[in-house]
């Protein structure tokens, strides 16, 4: 029974690696042809998060493959074709990112109240940070008209913002819910679910502030990944527990 278990798993993960190699390649090739008269880095950065503004629909994240699934998180090329929210059209930018050899990861902004508010990326251009918000189409710089990091905000320096060239409707609007305490800023949604927070006071007990800075590999923005990750990790657990009662 093990082995067919184990026989199972492997097939899945084979087959979801080879979806994600194929979903990969398809925005790979996306990405370059929408970048193909950018001479450098920040331009294929402005560029890429330009379009990505005009061409994606807002809309709720697709689950991925069935609904069981939704907590790992919407598949990149199905956002790009079908839509999604703050969360799903970054991970879409992170991973296009990804595939042209720019470095980024996800970031969150939370609510003065403390609740983790919404989803954005910091991209590293030449070992520079750079805060994008895709979604309503600026970009952070410092008072002095710098590039502003993640660990900047939170210092408590307080962030301007710039219009992405090419986008027409910007900036966040004027109501509460944008009413953001940067400094609270992570590289997560701590408080979507009890789960989150019991997991974050764990790993803040492991690691202290570390945590707060801890940026995801872009890889694991994918979900075939991540599912595969879980499915060898689970029949690593069945394996031991077997093996115990044997």
């Amino acid at each position: 029974m093990m082995t067919i278990t184990i026989s199972v798993t492997a097939l899945v993960i084979l087959a979801l690696l080879l979806a994600w190699a194929a979903h990969y390649k398809i925005l790979r090739v996306f990405t370059q042809s929408e970048l193909r008269h950018c001479l450098c880095d920040i331009d294929r950065v402005l560029a890429l998060a330009s379009v990505l503004h005009a061409k994606v629909r807002r809309a709720h994240d697709p689950y991925f493959v069935m609904r069981i699934f939704e907590p790992i998180g919407a598949n990149p090329l199905c956002v790009l074709n079908n839509g999604g929210c703050c969360s799903g059209i970054h991970r879409l930018y992170i991973t296009a990112l990804h595939t042209i050899g720019i470095k980024s990861a996800q970031i969150t902004l939370y609510h003065h109240s403390g609740h983790g508010q919404h989803c954005l990326v910091e991209a590293k251009i030449n070992n520079t940070p750079m805060i994008i918000d895709v979604d309503y189409g600026v970009y952070y710089i410092s008072n002095n008209g710098d590039p502003i990091g993640l660990e900047e905000l939170q210092k408590g320096n307080l962030p301007e913002f710039m219009k992405i060239p090419g986008v027409s409707d910007f900036g966040y609007p004027n109501n509460d819910y944008y009413n953001f305490n940067y400094l609270l800023t992570k590289t997560a949604n701590w408080t979507k679910s009890l789960p989150r927070r019991m997991t974050y006071r764990f790993l803040k007990f492991i690691f202290g502030d570390k945590i707060n800075r801890l940026r995801l590999n872009p890889i694991l923005e994918w979900p075939h990944v991540l599912l595969s990750i879980i499915l060898v990790f689970s029949c690593f657990l069945v394996y031991l527990a077997t093996w115990a009662i044997q």
